[in-house]
């Protein structure tokens, strides 16, 4: 009888693990789809509207976020769309949302225009912060095929005439799930939205009433 030793341990992967659930994948927290849409953007120091004064224009380190407009083409007539801006992980969107960056539109408020010009617009409980050059993601999700959101195609005519879209709106990437988890980059697509940002008057003076509570 011949004894051997036992076979060595299986290696052991030293790579650094990704923050929690920044690597996209599904935490199994509540969500309202399972096949969503997502567009990925970044603001910029400079990138507000052009109709603005320059002492409003400027974003420094970033901006707080009041609402998104979407714009549909169709939908369904019961089901809802929820509405997050995510986080995004090797330019993926991920499954982290922010801190009040999630809106749930009922189907009776969302606008379909076969134009693609009214939108629907998706206003957040409290203005949402999102750093400049940090890149973020508008993240659609619903339980309903019938929804349908208006997206330009490279080389297409847009819906409204004009001349053929040669280059891409901004810089960012259109994404598409079956299960809110494996994402597929579509880098020809870009999904057709509006971002809006609270402009704050510093000019302005505030007062601040403290009260202390009755003693026992």
């Amino acid at each position: 009888l011949q004894l051997r030793p036992p076979p060595p341990p299986p290696p052991v992967n030293r790579r650094p693990a990704p923050p929690n659930n920044a690597d996209g994948s599904d935490d199994g927290a509540d969500s309202d789809g399972a096949d969503p849409i997502a567009m990925t953007f970044r603001v910029t120091q400079g990138a507000g509207n052009q109709n603005e004064s320059e002492n409003t224009d400027e974003i420094r380190g970033g901006c707080f976020l009041t609402s998104v407009d979407t714009f549909f083409a169709v939908k369904d007539e019961n089901i809802p769309v929820t509405l997050e801006l995510r986080t995004t992980f090797n330019g993926t969107p991920a499954s982290e949302v922010l801190p009040f960056g999630r809106v749930v539109k009922q189907a009776a408020d969302i606008i379909p225009d076969l134009n693609a010009e009214i939108p629907t617009t998706f206003t957040f409980p409290s203005p949402v912060f999102v750093r400049s050059d940090i890149e973020y993601a508008v993240v659609l999700l619903t339980n309903s095929p019938e929804h349908k959101v208006w997206i330009s195609l490279m080389g297409e005519t847009p819906v409204g005439g004009g001349p053929t879209l040669g280059t891409q709106p901004h810089l960012g990437s259109l994404f598409k799930s079956h299960n809110n988890s494996a994402w597929a980059i579509s880098p020809e697509e870009d999904m057709k939205f509006r971002l809006k940002r609270a402009v704050f008057d510093i000019t302005a003076k505030g007062a601040v009433t403290l009260e202390n509570n009755a003693l026992p």
